[in-house]
């Protein structure tokens, strides 16, 4: 009953006895789950302790490990919105001095992407990950030590270093270790471990405020979960596509089975990875890759992607939030309560993109994030300008008024600035919230999956290049936009609003769908043209798997060890 009726087998034989593994379909199921089938060499058959596994979850761990990451990531950027300005006034800084020290960390970020590609290429995601720890802990403790302009610059540029490798190396070690129908969920939670590390940042912040603005304790702070992180993945295994690439095809199927378990899906899944990798191709170079015609448009749409994520203004907002609603009229302390509260609204939006991202899609989140994004900030552009005048004509007029119509101008102006005040918070928060939804998960989810194993390496190195380099650049000038004058600044945060117009215009007609396929098929699905992998992707989701997607009860079946 077991070898004839409800089973595919296929017998490896070692030595004298020789181990059947069995595979059921998922309609039946043994109800004694806990045996293991041996025949031996003159054919007795004998049952005990068989294991029928489908994914056991073992990608729990990886999925874990891999968030402190992105949770330094995100406190690193976030704590510096509260901090910064007591860091300029402990250390004497001045405004560029005070830019620097903000924008190194994005700049460096984006200097240690070029060698991030290679570094995963040669060492592996695991060891990648590792030596970024080493540099989250390095970068936090040498802010504690930290005595003038350059040594704060110096830590910052360590912690830029960290972030930028730590960025590279997570999403693709999250995206080859785990399943697909669930990738975009588990790839999702290191954006939402981003939003949680920007609360913490904001809360330690309110409640170092209390301590003397003690700027030197909520910026070490990241040297906590750097050491977790470092510590965890000591006991977590390699990248399996890593190995496999690498030609170590036993410890990749050891390695895979251990995460996926060892069901149809799974197997079938690894046997599309090791034939992918047994091609004989070798990796691309930079200006190789760009000269091949297959590769140009996957490569173009993980730099769009990671362009919308920055220039949409995200971490303009995040990084100066407090100094924004400063700006508005609120007092320091409110301030921080509101970059805070608006942090939250942000932090909402990746947990809706989280339950959705694997059932509406990473394209339609990307679609409606833009499109909702673009009207906040507009909003927030023309609050700006308001003010600007605002403080404009009180400066013009004062020396005109008489008594009593100071005081009816004082009340009419206290009113205003109140609504404005509320606008301001308003705008911030729904600019937050839409920017969680989609434009900040998704563009590091797709960047993870679409690059074939070819250029995966430098493809992701290179699109975490782009986000860096414009999130310093946008670092360093809005400061001197927001000090010129708020008329300024509302051009910039306007500039910002048209970016995310005509991102949402450019991912209805370019983006393709990737939910819920393997990343061998997403492979395939870029090999087309743009306009042909839309709508196939489209077909893709919205179907259920073709017969010849899934293997058939009567179809012999390998084992993949064996094999190997």
């Amino acid at each position: 009953c077991l070898c004839c009726c409800y089973s595919q087998v296929a017998v490896p034989v070692h030595g004298n006895n020789a181990t059947i593994s069995i595979f059921y379909p998922q309609h039946k199921r043994m109800e004694d789950e806990e045996s293991l089938c041996e025949v031996t060499s003159n054919g007795s058959f004998r049952a005990e302790n068989v294991e029928f596994q489908g994914r056991k979850g073992g990608h729990k761990k990886v999925v874990i490990g891999s968030a402190l990451g992105f949770f330094l990531f995100g406190y690193d950027t976030g704590v510096v919105s509260g901090a910064s300005k007591w860091m300029q006034n402990d250390l004497e800084m001045t405004t560029f001095e005070k830019g620097v020290a903000v924008g190194i960390t994005c700049i460096m970020a984006a200097v240690s992407c070029t060698f991030a590609g290679p570094l995963n290429e040669k060492y592996g995601r695991r060891m990648s990950i590792m030596v970024s720890s080493v540099m989250f802990t390095v970068g936090a403790l040498g802010m504690v030590v930290s005595q003038g302009a350059l040594t704060a610059i110096l830590p910052r540029a360590c912690l830029g270093l960290a972030i930028g490798i730590a960025t590279t190396s997570v999403p693709l070690y999250v995206a080859e270790c785990v399943p697909p129908n669930n990738r975009g969920q588990l790839l999702i939670l290191n954006d939402l471990c981003v939003a949680v590390g920007q609360v913490t940042a904001g809360l330690f912040n309110v409640f170092f405020r209390e301590f003397g603005h003690n700027w030197r304790a909520s910026m070490g702070f990241a040297a906590v979960p750097a050491l977790l992180q470092l510590v965890l993945f000591m006991t977590l295994p390699e990248s399996p596509r890593w190995l496999a690439s690498k030609g170590r095809n036993a410890e990749a199927c050891d390695v895979f089975r251990s995460l996926a378990g060892n069901g149809p899906e799974a197997e079938k899944e690894l046997r599309d990875v090791l034939t992918k990798n047994e091609d004989g191709e070798h990796d691309l170079g930079f200006f190789e890759m760009w000269r091949t015609p297959r590769y140009t448009g996957v490569l173009m749409i993980g730099i769009i992607l990671q362009v919308m994520n920055q220039a949409s203004g995200i971490n303009t907002v995040m990084y100066y939030s407090t100094s924004i609603l400063e700006h508005s009229g609120f007092e320091e302390k409110h301030a921080i309560w509101g970059a805070v509260a608006c942090t939250v609204t942000q932090t909402l939006g990746v947990v809706v993109s989280i339950t959705r991202m694997d059932i509406w899609g990473r394209r339609f989140l990307a679609i409606l994030s833009s499109a909702l994004v673009a009207p906040f900030i507009s909003v927030l552009a023309v609050c700006f300008s308001i003010i600007g005048e605002a403080g404009s004509s009180d400066s013009d007029s004062s020396e005109f008024v008489g008594t009593a119509t100071l005081t009816t101008s004082l009340e009419t102006e206290s009113s205003i600035s109140l609504l404005l005040r509320m606008i301001v918070v308003g705008s911030l928060a729904g600019y937050l919230f839409s920017f969680g939804l989609g434009l900040s998960g998704v563009p590091w989810t797709m960047n993870a999956e679409i690059f074939p194993h070819r250029i995966r390496n430098k493809g992701q190195a290179q699109s975490t290049f782009t986000n860096w380099f414009l999130n310093g650049i946008i670092a360093i000038i809005f400061p001197v936009f927001m000090d010129t004058s708020s008329t300024a600044a509302s051009i910039l945060l306007g500039f910002f609003g048209l970016v995310a117009l005509t991102g949402c215009i450019w991912f209805y007609h370019y983006l393709p769908e990737t939910m819920h396929m393997t990343l061998e098929q997403i492979e395939d699905l870029f090999a087309m043209p743009l306009r042909q992998a839309v709508l196939k992707g489209r077909q893709l989701t919205r179907q259920p798997p073709s017969p010849s997607d899934i293997p058939s009860q009567d179809e012999p079946r390998k084992v993949l060890t064996e094999k190997v």
